[in-house]
């Protein structure tokens, strides 16, 4: 309970944080996938690479901001009815159905 006062009393604080914990994951993820693309140098497994690391991403940013476990973004902003959210993850996808189909492979077992 103090840790959910610290924040409450401190916004600044925790906004550094979490654009260091962004930071931190950018250049994470840049360096994983610098090394994974001299890893794997054909095209079919640069892309597997690259989906598998994006998706991992996704859970890691659900995980910080909604504290779910085992879904993604599009699925928990669809769930939670955040319709300007679910738009911009539509628009950035290209892809109109993108959360509704996300949420239904992800909550009705498809996985």
């Amino acid at each position: 309970m103090k840790s959910e006062n610290y924040f409450k009393k401190r916004p600044f604080v925790s906004s550094i944080l979490i654009l260091l914990a962004f930071v931190l994951i950018s250049v994470s993820w840049v360096f994983a996938m610098v090394v994974g693309g001299f890893y794997y140098w054909n095209k079919e497994k640069i892309y597997e690479y690259l989906y598998n690391v994006g998706i991992s991403i996704d859970y890691l940013v659900a995980a910080i901001f909604f504290n779910v476990r085992g879904h993604t973004v599009s699925a928990i902003v669809y769930k939670r009815e955040y319709w300007k959210w679910v738009w911009l993850v539509n628009w950035l996808f290209r892809d109109s159905d993108h959360c509704r189909s996300s949420f239904e492979k992800e909550y009705r077992g498809e996985k």
